[in-house]
């Protein structure tokens, strides 16, 4: 009797990137997974510690390391010059 299992994995990936205005160079964030802990940690302070009420935010879990297109989406709104 034949039989057997069959797997099909597909993958989608997709990787953020980020870069400040007057930087000509991007950095890799992390991929669909979302970012460690470690990662997030030094991006923070990185590319948004010049917005106070961002870090505010991050600091009271307002927003938390999933949520990075939101935590841009701010940053572009109501702290970048």
């Amino acid at each position: 009797m034949p039989g057997g299992i069959s797997v099909n994995i597909t993958t989608s990936t997709e990787v953020y990137y980020i870069a400040k205005n007057d930087d000509d160079k991007l950095t890799k964030l992390f991929n669909l997974f979302g970012p460690s802990k470690k990662v997030f940690k030094k991006i923070v302070p990185k590319f948004f510690g010049d917005c106070p009420d961002l870090l505010d935010k991050i600091d009271y879990k307002e927003y938390r390391k999933g949520d990075i297109v939101e935590i841009v989406n701010f940053y572009n709104l109501k702290c970048s010059k």
